[in-house]
């Protein structure tokens, strides 16, 4: 093949902005061109140009296992220590006197943790009220240290995502088999854990 001066600079720009082999063979091929120089009266001298030797250099791959492993290892870290729900301290009370039932409790029963089922009620019949909005049981709420939020985020747990505070979700699971429409409906398969 023999090209111009011009012509093998434009056909060697062009190879190299090739990748592989593809750029391989192009070099290889302009290596084995006759180049000639053309003067004004069309004479043709022929001149010798040679294409340096570019260092191979294999192409980087990520590490994508190690990129994956790396990932699920740091989600594992966050999983494996949630950081702790901050709390006020909880204040003792007594459960004032218009406020008692006369009659049982129906869904919360039992002491857990040495909180009576009448006291975990009232608390949550007062956190209820915190969160549509109720001045006073707001102040109830933040006196004895019940987290709670006019607006609920879903998405995030600390701001609203359980929509139940951790003291009342054992009472509330305890309903679900009871209320719950989905159990009533659905088939319930038991799991190994959460």
């Amino acid at each position: 093949m023999k090209l111009t001066r011009k012509e093998f600079e434009a056909q060697l720009a062009l190879a190299k902005s090739l990748t592989g082999e593809v750029r391989k063979s192009q070099i290889d091929a302009l290596r084995a061109a006759t180049v000639v120089d053309v003067d004004e009266k069309g004479v043709e001298t022929p001149i010798e140009i040679k294409i340096a030797d570019e260092p191979v250099v294999a192409p980087v791959q990520p590490d994508i296992k190690g990129m994956i492993g790396s990932a699920v290892a740091e989600a594992l870290k966050a999983i494996a220590k949630p950081a702790p729900l901050q709390q006020p301290a909880q204040k003792s009370f007594t459960v004032p006197a218009e406020a008692k039932r006369v009659s049982r409790l129906a869904a919360f029963k039992g002491d857990r943790g040495g909180v009576s089922a009448e006291e975990r009620a009232y608390k949550f019949g007062m956190w209820a009220m915190a969160a549509i909005g109720i001045k006073s049981a707001s102040e109830f709420c933040s006196t004895h240290g019940l987290v709670h939020k006019t607006a609920h985020s879903e998405g995030t747990n600390t701001t609203g995502g359980y929509l139940v505070l951790p003291e009342f979700s054992p009472d509330i699971i305890a309903l679900m088999d009871v209320y719950g429409a989905a159990r009533q409906l659905l088939k319930v398969e038991p799991m190994a854990a959460d």
